[in-house]
């Protein structure tokens, strides 16, 4: 009966270690967004998540410019709580295009990087068409499958 009550002592502790580690998770995503959102009056801003159960994660924050240069970099990789966003300033003025073509080469960037990449451009793309479209950006798009 003790070792049962033990195994269960144990696995709530770790259960608390791991919804604490979500938290700061979340609270450094938050920081970092409202620090590029508060940086950036123009501009189209993507955001791509890339998650592995395995293998490091990803999660890549970026703003996209009205020429389509690439005018915030910043991702967070790794499968820890203690991974932090990392901003990449040599990645300023590139295209979309190049940084997918550079996050392309396995053998320097891990497959999450460039799906989470990937995603964030295309969420970028995807705000810049509607803008140019017309659409009311003010309000968010819901779609639902048919």
């Amino acid at each position: 009966m003790e070792l049962v009550q033990n195994a269960l002592l144990i696995l709530a502790l770790l259960w608390g270690l791991q919804a604490l580690g979500a938290i700061v998770q979340v609270r450094r995503y938050q920081a970092a967004l409202s620090r590029t959102l508060s940086q950036w009056e123009t501009g189209y801003l993507g955001v791509g998540i890339q998650k592995s159960l395995l293998k490091t994660g990803a999660m890549v924050i970026l703003v996209i410019g009205d020429d389509r240069k690439i005018l915030k970099f910043q991702a967070m990789t790794g499968r820890t709580v203690f991974s932090k966003f990392k901003v990449y300033k040599d990645l300023q003025g590139q295209t979309p295009e190049a940084l997918l073509d550079l996050f392309s080469d396995k053998a320097r960037f891990s497959a999450a990087l460039h799906g989470a990449t990937r995603q964030a451009i295309e969420k970028a793309e995807a705000a810049r068409e509607r803008e140019m479209s017309g659409e009311d950006m003010s309000v968010p798009q819901l779609s639902f499958g048919k």
